[in-house]
Formats: C-alpha cells, structure tokens, sequence
C-alpha cells in the first residue's frame, strides 16, 4: 500500500538537496514539488514535468506527477482538490501548506510504499537536521558575540542617553 510523506521546506537549498537525494536513491517516482508561480524553482527540479496555477487568488507552479492528474482531469475548479490529496493534506493543514508555500516556502511530496516511505523520512529528516545545524551554529556564534558586550551588565549611572 503507498502513502505520501510531504515535507514543507522554508529553504530552497534544503529542498533542492532533498530532491537531489531522493533521485539518487531512486526514489522519485511519486516525486512533487510545489512553489509559488514567481518562485525560482532548484535546480534539482529541471527537467520535470510542471503547471502554472491560479487557486483562490494562489498562484503556484505544480512539478511532478501531480501536473499528468490536473491535465486528465481537465476541470481547473476540481484542481485545489487534487491537489490536497495528491500530497496527503488534510483538509485542516492544507491552508497552513498553501499560505507557506505563498510566502515562498517549497512543498515537496512523494507516493512511496511503506519502505520506501521509511527512506524518505529518513532523507527529509536528515536534510532537515543538516541545515538546522548549520543555522543553530550561526545563531550561537552571534548571540556569544552579543553575550559579551551586554550593555545591561554595566552600571547604571542614571543617565539614559548613555544607553
């Protein structure tokens, strides 16, 4: 039985590494990719097939299998349907996914069996851990730098426009 794993992903790079990875594992049969219509797309997504969108007032560019379902089903209104569940949204949690991807995130779907599916997560999550890491380590080197020059452990002198 096969099931979608979809993953929001708020960096483009993440996404594209996601995406070059599951290619190499072979596992971008079911492979989708959502992103705002204006939104340059990662280069580990070219060559797929994609359609241009506008849903309630969105629009997205719609890559992967998902465009050959919008095609045969012809009706443009049918469309946000097919959508949801072609990434296996809930209907309370598509909103949030279509707002991001509107904001500029990259949605990234895939239709796997239960294996392939454990693979998946496990490329999404490590992809995901990678670049937190790299943002966290960021974060610490400036909030250290910050730490040592705390103007509030200076004693105040009652003169505010010191501060």
């Amino acid at each position: 039985m096969s099931r979608v794993i979809t993953k929001l992903f708020r960096d483009p790079e993440a996404a594209s590494l996601a995406i070059k990875r599951l290619k190499e594992e072979s596992l971008d049969k079911g492979l989708n990719l959502i992103a705002r219509s204006d939104k340059k797309v990662p280069a580990s997504a070219h060559g797929m097939k994609h359609l241009k969108l506008k849903i309630n007032a969105r629009e997205i560019s719609v890559h992967g299998g998902l465009t050959s379902s919008l095609e045969a089903a012809g009706a443009m209104e049918k469309a946000e349907e097919l959508i949801r569940t072609g990434l296996g949204l809930p209907e309370e949690s598509y909103g949030y996914y279509m707002d991001a991807v509107s904001a500029g995130s990259l949605l990234v779907s895939v239709e796997a069996d239960e294996e392939q599916a454990k693979k998946v997560s496990g490329i999404f999550r490590d992809v995901e851990r990678d670049h937190s890491a790299d943002a966290k380590s960021a974060t610490f080197n400036n909030s250290s730098r910050m730490a040592a020059t705390n103007s509030l452990d200076a004693a105040m002198s009652g003169d505010f426009r010191k501060y």
